[in-house]
């Protein structure tokens, strides 16, 4: 009996360390599945923060020098026009990760099936929020005050002074309509808006009386303005806050891979390469979103349905 105890105990060993030997392959570099061209590229689109491959590339080479260990060699950077043409580059496999703030990011993962990874601190901030604010003078007060006036807004692609700003508006039943110039008519009925190209331009429209209002990314409304210019205006409302920057994964990354791309992105800050890496677009650290990242992406598509109904200029 204790013979054949013994040879029970010892095949339970033996296919005890085999499965353990079994699970620890499961992690190792060798069983890794990355990209078959052996680099790892991080896409941005022309225009915004991080908008060409001299701010992103080393960020591409601090990956690339991180996942060594797993066959990856290098790190390169794409360059994009617009939205569509990132979208195309993840859906293709073409960009393994896209960098971005929330509304071009929530357009490409919605035209892409590519989803949203982690979020991004840029200019040491996690989060970001619009103020709409007004001139003092103009005895505006409240949201509703803006009814058959106009508002300033930066550009129909930015996501804090448009894509944040217009989802509030239309939550407090105020209807918005493109205009092309300041002198134009605005119904009784509506908020007009009008494209500014820029938070200093919108401030002087809102200075000069010129429009109603402005609305602002927080760090513009907050922080560039002056203690000055504050006291001439009047804070109409906030909006909600979102992830100040995303960082999007393309569909079809082995599951394995995401998670080490995963740590590797959060662990990045502790650094000083890391850091210096980060600080060259103006990113200080990535995180998980408190949410969660299907959350957070549920919230966005959400925001970005509701200001489909505007009729851009």
């Amino acid at each position: 009996m204790g013979c054949q105890m013994r040879k029970i105990l010892a095949l339970f060993l033996l296919i005890f360390g085999y499965f353990v030997s079994a699970c620890g392959e499961l992690s190792s570099p060798s069983t890794v599945r990355v990209p078959s061209n052996g680099l790892i590229t991080v896409g941005v689109i022309a225009g915004n923060t991080a908008d060409d491959a001299t701010s992103i590339q080393p960020l591409a080479d601090a990956l690339a020098n991180s996942l060594h260990n797993y066959g990856i060699q290098g790190g390169r950077v794409h360059v994009a026009n617009s939205v569509e043409e990132m979208a195309a580059w993840l859906k293709s496999g073409t960009v393994d990760l896209y960098i971005d703030s929330a509304y071009p990011a929530v357009l490409a993962c919605q035209q892409s099936g590519a989803k949203m990874l982690l979020r991004g601190w840029e200019f040491g901030q996690p989060d970001a929020h619009v103020v709409i604010f007004t001139n003092r003078n103009t005895g505006l007060r409240t949201l509703s005050d803006l009814r058959g006036k106009m508002i300033a807004l930066r550009q129909p692609q930015a996501t804090s002074s448009f894509f944040l700003s217009a989802a509030h508006l239309l939550r407090h039943e105020l209807s918005l309509s493109s205009k092309s110039n300041f002198s134009a008519t605005v119904s009784p009925s509506e908020v007009g808006f009008i494209v500014s190209e820029s938070d200093q331009n919108t401030l002087r429209a809102v200075l000069t009386n010129a429009v109603a209002a402005g609305a602002v990314d927080d760090y513009s409304f907050d922080i560039v303005f002056s203690p000055e210019t504050l006291q001439q205006l009047v804070e109409l409302d906030r909006t909600e806050k979102i992830p100040r920057q995303v960082v999007v994964a393309r569909p079809g990354l082995d599951k394995e891979y995401l998670e080490i791309l995963t740590e590797t992105l959060t662990n990045m800050n502790e650094t000083e390469d890391g850091k210096a890496a980060l600080a060259a677009f103006q990113t200080t650290r990535f995180d998980h979103f408190p949410d969660g990242a299907e959350a957070t992406e549920r919230k966005l598509r959400e925001m970005l349905a509701t200001i489909k109904q505007i009729a851009l200029p």
